[in-house]
């Protein structure tokens, strides 16, 4: 459980820097209303749905669908961690590498 707070709360730390910076464009409704009204309220959010999640997973954590359950949770929060790094180290390359991208909008592959 441990790891999927750690994990949660660097994805929301990462969420709120990403759309600060202006390189995220949340597709969750509610996300991006709350990250259009400042920080304090998807801090509260997302806080509040994880701890409502990990009470079933504490409460019941001695039997077996719990924790296959809490082990898929930390399966996909390491795999967004993962998407999270390889999309600062792409945005990293673009910022400091001034080359002139091509417009590919009215390209199709």
């Amino acid at each position: 459980m441990l790891g999927i707070w750690l994990l949660n709360a660097f994805d929301l730390a990462f969420t709120i820097l990403s759309h600060e910076q202006g390189m995220l464009h949340e597709e969750n409704p509610v996300a991006r209303h709350l990250l259009e009204n400042g920080t304090a309220s998807i801090v509260l959010f997302k806080s509040g749905l994880v701890l409502i999640g990990s009470y079933p997973l504490l409460r019941f954590r001695r039997v077996r669908i719990a924790e296959m359950a809490a082990a898929l949770i930390l399966l996909a929060y390491a795999m967004l961690a993962v998407r999270w790094s390889i999309c600062y180290d792409l945005y990293a390359v673009l910022v400091t590498h001034s080359t002139d991208l091509p417009d590919l909008a009215g390209v199709r592959p």
